[in-house]
């Protein structure tokens, strides 16, 4: 969870919406992971921006061949959500999904 909302609460300041934020203080997947001293062997991420609600971003992803690919992946047993919105108002969400290492 801390690691999906750390990447929500920086796009939100970001005002951008990216797996990726070079200039982020956790530009990456695995950099939000290792901040929360999560270990993993395998993790994806879902994002998406300005959908109203959480049930209307499941759809979107559902409707998205790679999203859905993540979510309905049965090797990853664990996930996070986020959520945060920017100065403008536009929403911004995250799922990590993660295998974690035993």
């Amino acid at each position: 969870m801390q690691a999906a909302q750390i990447h929500a609460e920086q796009m939100a300041r970001a005002g951008r919406l990216a797996h990726d934020l070079p200039k982020a203080r956790y530009p990456e997947t695995k950099d939000r992971l290792a901040a929360v001293k999560y270990r993993w062997t395998a993790f994806g991420e879902n994002v998406a921006q300005g959908q109203p609600n959480a049930a209307e971003v499941l759809k979107d992803w559902m409707r998205s061949s790679g999203h859905r690919k993540n979510i309905l992946n049965s090797y990853y047993t664990e996930l996070g959500t986020g959520y945060a919105t920017d100065r403008a108002g536009r929403t911004y969400f995250v799922q990590v999904f993660a295998t974690p290492a035993s």
